[in-house]
């Protein structure tokens, strides 16, 4: 998922990713949860200059339980809005 990623000086790709309107439904027998929330991609490589929204969309994950503990059994991530990339992907997609 992370091939491709331009890195810069500070060794990240200078990406904060906002998560909002997160909705978790926990089934009745507590094994297994589904969640859905939003996502934005900011970006500013310059230090100071602006920040760009380079992508939005929405995260749709299914959790499963093993004892104590909840593990991803899934994440489908839906893309809504593409802004430009050419800044994050050494290859930016069409």
């Amino acid at each position: 998922m992370f091939d491709g990623v331009v890195l810069y000086g500070d060794g990240t790709p200078r990406t904060h990713h906002v998560i909002t309107n997160l909705d978790i439904d926990v089934a009745e027998d507590a094994m297994e949860a589904t969640a859905s929330c939003y996502f934005a991609v900011l970006q500013g490589v310059d230090v100071g200059g602006r920040i760009d929204t380079i992508l939005a969309g929405r995260y749709i994950d299914k959790f499963r339980r093993d004892g104590d503990n909840w593990e991803f059994a899934e994440r489908c991530v839906v893309t809504d809005l593409i802004g430009d990339l050419s800044r994050h992907y050494m290859s930016a997609p069409p």
